[in-house]
């Protein structure tokens, strides 16, 4: 009796099945994306405090104590870092008001007298300026009371409305284990999902991980086994070069930023600019810029602003830079982290595009284990090459 189906009728109904298998499982994957990302960054985190864990269980400290008291400290250090930055905020939103009222009530001298700056200008710019421009028109709009006032109220009110919601945030920052079952949002559900799952990650972590290796083919359950120690190590060797990194840049300007107040230069609230600049380290190639706006500002807007305290600003963040990039990265990370910086930017613009601020975070610790997975491949594909007789 002839088959039903043909060897070849078979073989594309089993390939038509594997297509739409395959197609469920990418629609269920991309329907579960956002709880497969939190999954994965909660299993990252599990990795990182995972053995505070383990030190505290060696002085007979229960693993659900031990997670509960590494989650305070970690709650804790972050809600200090927090309210410690506030002040630089803050203070910059009051000193914005009198810079505003000092530059707008300088713009009116100048166009009172006629704007006698514009003599000052090289290249006879002072005749070309006043021939394209109606002086008159200008000074009677400048000076106009009415507009000026409505214009120095508008943006004093502005400044006043963002130090007012600074200062609120930092007081429910302080107070948010009172107003944490008040105030359920999207964003806390999800931050006590990833606690949650975070939690029970390292409370299981010896089942999790003989889970893991169960579902796995037997030689890439050998391969993981066997790198398990290695990816540990990597990630482990990372936190341990940033927090170095980043104790190096909070003592560098601390000392920096109070030797140049000594001599002159307008800026305050130097331990929360310390605390900023040490806390970007984290921040692959961008961290630096970030941490000298806030002191480029607060000499910008202060009442003793000079080109000169504008230059030593400039000059005393580049030598931060130079000091971090040129003697503190290589000497760090040449004993931790054997990567390429181009492989670090392109890996830290990838995670920036997929998962902006926290995957900029993440980028290099990932960037290290896909690294050893790549040495790893291209090792088994050197040795496992047949020579020609």
């Amino acid at each position: 009796m002839k088959a039903l189906l043909t060897p070849a009728t078979r073989q594309f109904i089993i390939n038509v099945i594997i297509v739409l298998l395959a197609s469920l499982v990418l629609w269920i994957v991309y329907l579960l994306r956002d709880f497969i990302g939190l999954f994965l960054i909660s299993c990252f985190f599990a990795l990182l405090l995972g053995p505070f864990v383990v030190k505290l269980r060696r002085w007979w400290c229960p693993d659900i104590l031990g997670i509960l008291v590494t989650f305070f400290t970690v709650f804790l250090t972050v809600s200090l870092f927090i309210l410690s930055i506030i002040p630089v905020f803050v203070g910059l939103a009051e000193d914005s008001k009198s810079y505003i009222v000092r530059s707008v009530t300088a713009i009116e001298q100048e166009a009172k007298a006629g704007f006698p700056i514009l003599e000052k200008l090289p290249l006879n710019l002072d005749t070309l300026i006043r021939k394209q421009v109606d002086i008159g028109k200008l000074t009677q709009f400048i000076t106009d009371e009415n507009r000026v006032q409505l214009v120095m109220n508008n943006l004093v009110g502005n400044i006043d409305t963002i130090g007012d919601f600074i200062q609120k945030w930092a007081g429910q920052v302080s107070s948010v284990s009172l107003s944490f079952a008040s105030g359920v949002t999207s964003a806390v559900t999800t931050f006590a999902l990833f606690l949650l799952l975070t939690f029970f990650i390292i409370l299981e972590r010896r089942a999790f991980l003989r889970w893991f290796f169960a579902i796995l083919p037997s030689d890439l359950w050998h391969y993981f086994r066997h790198r398990q120690q290695t990816i540990s190590n990597a990630i482990h060797a990372w936190l341990r070069g940033q927090l170095l990194l980043a104790l190096f840049m909070f003592f560098i300007n601390l000392i920096g930023l109070f030797i140049a107040q000594l001599i002159g230069l307008p800026i305050d609230h130097l331990f929360s600019l310390a605390l900023i600049a040490g806390a970007m380290e984290f921040v692959p190639y961008l961290g630096p810029v970030i941490a000298f706006f806030p002191a480029f500002l607060m000499v910008l807007v202060s009442p003793e602003v000079s080109i000169w305290a504008i230059g030593w600003v400039i000059a005393l963040y580049i030598l931060f830079q130079q000091l971090e990039g040129n003697i503190m990265v290589p000497l760090v990370m040449s004993r931790t982290l054997s990567l390429s910086s181009l492989y670090i930017l392109v890996v830290t613009l990838i995670g920036a595009a997929l998962g902006g601020a926290l995957g900029v975070l993440l980028a290099i610790p990932l960037a290290s284990i896909l690294h050893i997975f790549y040495h790893d491949w291209m090792h088994y594909r050197r040795t496992s090459r047949t020579i020609p007789e």
